[in-house]
């Protein structure tokens, strides 16, 4: 047997926990946030996970490191729609989380992006969502030249959808806006593939989501946290859009190497 199958399902229960530095010792001021890809089924296959365990198997271990994280605001990607409706919402209610939020992909794709918060700390004063093609049609609309419009419609037309919540701590009154979205798969992080491959997509993708986020939160100065799967590294510009709010470094190389996209029998620079 291969030896990375022969790994305990409790190995996550023995990771080391690093605490932050400047947590408050009041505890009424303190909450925790998870955020978790958490593999739909829908992508699941012998070839690209050969050493995923079977269904049943992966909801009993993924039920017992949520218990073990222990979030007050849970963010999760990747869920599939019917086993959010069937486990996931009935898992987390009984652990005391809210469940009834959850956004579904567009373009048929059968997952999307959930988030939970426990009902003792929380409660909820705003909800909203969108699919990243609704925004991108409204900026299409308004800076791009209506021969071109369908080309690059075509060509930014993603699955991709945010959802966001304002809670209202019940210890403290305050409120915090939560955020949470998954971000196109860049190709760049595959060695066999060039960097540059929809590193632009996945960079308006981020910008309009900080862009909405900072939006529905009331302003930069109001507190707001970000949650979500990124698929990025260091190098890649949505990483610097992400940690810097500005597009720099490696990233103006990237798009250099863009090249012209094609859509059906026409070719947009």
């Amino acid at each position: 047997m291969d030896p990375l199958t022969q790994v305990s399902s409790d190995a996550f229960l023995h990771r080391k926990v690093l605490h932050h530095p400047h947590n408050h010792e009041d505890k009424a001021r303190q909450f925790s946030v998870v955020s978790y890809n958490i593999l739909a089924d829908c992508h699941v296959s012998p070839q690209t996970y050969p050493y995923c365990p079977e269904e049943h198997l992966r909801h009993r271990q993924l039920e017992k490191e949520l218990r073990y994280l222990n979030g007050d605001i849970v963010c999760l990607q990747e869920v599939g729609t019917t086993y959010y409706q069937e486990y996931l919402v009935p898992m987390m209610q009984k652990q005391g989380y809210d469940g009834f939020r959850f956004k579904e992909k567009v373009l048929g794709c059968p997952e999307g992006i959930g988030m939970f918060f426990r009902t003792s700390r929380f409660s909820v004063v705003d909800f909203t969502s969108f699919d990243f093609n609704s925004k991108f049609k409204e900026l299409i609309m308004k800076y791009v030249g209506e021969s071109e419009r369908d080309y690059v419609y075509k060509y930014l037309e993603k699955t991709s959808v945010m959802m966001m919540c304002r809670l209202r701590c019940k210890e403290t009154g305050r409120v915090v806006s939560v955020g949470t979205f998954h971000v196109i798969w860049w190709m760049g992080l595959m060695p066999s593939t060039p960097q540059h491959v929809e590193v632009d997509v996945q960079s308006l993708q981020i910008s309009v989501a900080i862009s909405e986020f900072v939006k529905f939160a009331g302003g930069v100065d109001k507190p707001h946290i970000l949650c979500g799967d990124f698929n990025s590294s260091p190098f890649s510009p949505a990483y610097g859009i992400l940690t810097r709010g500005y597009l720099g470094g490696g990233g103006y190389e990237m798009f250099r190497a863009l090249r012209p996209f094609k859509v059906s029998d026409n070719e947009v620079g």
